[in-house]
């Protein structure tokens, strides 16, 4: 199986093409404003340096969140768009999975090998910003696919930390904003494996693909289906909620 893969949560975005589940190239856009213009051509680009067509991919994965509201609808946005113009399968994986995947699994020839132990839990969060953290809890299962012990939620991040028991394994790139208060004992991810990166998001997907439609009557409902998972409102929505009349 041929994956593009698409990782837009954070300002780091990232493709990478997965064949047979090794990694064949990942790139690394750079953290500017215009990424959703620079995103089409540089697919293109690493299609073409593959020596792929649209015509051999099998599924386009992406990242559907949690994460930056505008990142996340511009991977889902292009990754709908190719997927219905090549009439590709897509499909969505959360974006505290893929992190928690890279931790437990290896991603490329680069790697080492896995980080942890797939029974060891593991902690994930993200920044919700606001003094909060997007967090789920993982651990590895068979058939390198991670168990969801406890689905993603908004918690406070001063509240995260002091819920941490000794020698908890941890993860996500919300870490950098509270080392200094994080207790000795803990086991924390390496910091190259924190951030989610389209090659976790290919391995993963290809993981999952067993359960991917491919008729073209479901083909077209899970392209239109699939949108990004915010798991909180917007500012302005919860500003909404709280002055209703303004």
């Amino acid at each position: 199986m041929r994956i593009l893969a698409l990782e837009t949560s954070n300002r780091q975005t990232s493709l990478a093409l997965l064949e047979a589940g090794s990694l064949v190239s990942e790139r690394w856009l750079s953290a500017e404003p215009r990424v959703a213009q620079s995103l089409i051509p540089a697919i293109q680009d690493e299609l073409k340096n593959a020596g792929w067509s649209s015509e051999d991919l099998q599924l386009i994965a992406v990242s559907q969140g949690p994460g930056s509201f505008t990142g996340l609808r511009v991977g889902i946005t292009a990754a709908k768009t190719l997927a219905y113009a090549w009439q590709v399968p897509v499909l969505g994986v959360n974006t505290l999975e893929v992190i928690a995947h890279q931790a437990y699994y290896s991603q490329s020839s680069e790697d080492e090998g896995p980080f942890l132990e797939a029974d060891r839990p593991l902690a994930v969060v993200m920044n919700a910003y606001r003094g909060q953290f997007f967090a789920a809890e993982f651990t590895g299962a068979p058939e390198q696919q991670c168990r969801t012990v406890k689905p993603t939620q908004l918690v406070q991040q001063e509240q995260w930390v002091q819920q941490l028991v000794t020698e908890q394994a941890i993860s996500g790139p919300g870490l950098s904003l509270v080392e200094d208060s994080l207790p000795s004992t803990v086991q924390a991810v390496e910091a190259g494996r924190r951030l989610p990166r389209a090659a976790g998001v290919a391995q993963l997907a290809f993981v999952k693909s067993s359960s991917v439609a491919t008729s073209s009557t479901d083909l077209n409902h899970q392209i239109f289906s699939l949108c990004p998972e915010y798991f909180r409102q917007s500012a302005a929505e919860e500003k909404r909620l709280v002055s209703p009349d303004s």
